[in-house]
This record gives structure tokens, C-alpha cells and sequence, in this order.
């Protein structure tokens, strides 16, 4: 009599996928759902974050926020986000473009790139710090 496996083998490797997803799945779910329903429970709570004592005022927040004067922080806000969104994106695509153009073109060897990677890296970091700097003293943080 042929004894029968404990699992079939497609059931083993789902298994097996799955205990190597685990540990990303545990992180992204402590370092990113967390935070993010702790967000939406103290938005419905009047804490100021100086001091400990908070009291739940419903959707008070929310109302001044769509419905009040809060629009106007919510909009500029969003245009901050906006703006700088495009600017990185910009900066870090069109950056990273003609860095590669360059090596192409210059037909450089590893050693050699392997020795501008940290110039290049600086040069980005501090394009990127430039341009947080514009759109600070241009106003658009405020």
C-alpha cells in the first residue's frame, strides 16, 4: 500500500513562497499600515503634539479641514507636494539620463565608473537639496 503525501508538492512550494514573502510582508505592514491607521485615529482627536492628554472630537477635524479655513492649508499643501514631486522627478530622470549618456559616451570602463559613482551620487544629493532650498525661499512652503 503506497502512503499518500502530507501535502501535494504545488502545495509545498505555495508554502515555501509564502514563508519567503512573510518577512516583507510583516515589515511593510509594521513600518506602513501602522502608522497610517494611527494617522486616521488621531486625526479624529484634538492632540496638539505637545502634550499627552488627547480627547476624541469626531469629525470636527475633517469639517475644518474640507469645510473650513482649513481648505487653504490643505491646497497649499498639495501644491508644495505637487511641485516638489515634479521637481525630484525631473531632477532625478533627466540627472540620471545624461549621467548615463555620458558613460556611453566616453565608453568608460568599470574602474573608471566605479571610482565617479560617489562624485555622481554627491552631485545628485546635492541637486536635490538645491532645489528644496528654491522652492523654500521662493515662498512655496508657506
Amino acid at each position: 500500500m503506497e502512503k499518500k503525501p502530507f501535502m501535494k508538492p504545488r502545495t509545498v512550494s505555495a508554502v515555501k513562497d509564502f514563508v519567503c514573502v512573510l518577512p516583507a510582508l510583516i515589515f511593510l505592514a509594521i513600518f506602513t499600515y501602522y502608522p497610517i491607521c494611527k494617522l486616521i485615529q488621531i486625526s479624529f482627536t484634538d492632540w496638539n503634539l505637545l502634550n499627552d492628554r488627547w480627547n476624541y472630537v469626531g469629525f470636527k477635524n475633517w469639517v475644518w479641514l474640507f469645510n473650513g479655513s482649513g481648505t487653504k492649508h490643505l491646497l497649499n499643501s498639495l501644491k508644495v507636494t505637487i511641485l516638489y514631486s515634479i521637481g525630484e522627478l525631473t531632477i532625478t530622470l533627466v540627472g540620471g539620463l545624461n549621467v548615463a549618456v555620458i558613460f556611453n559616451r566616453l565608453n568608460l570602463s568599470f574602474i573608471h565608473l566605479v571610482r565617479c559613482r560617489g562624485s555622481c551620487a554627491g552631485v545628485s544629493v546635492r541637486l536635490r537639496g538645491w532645489f528644496g532650498v528654491c522652492l523654500w525661499t521662493c515662498g512655496r512652503w508657506d
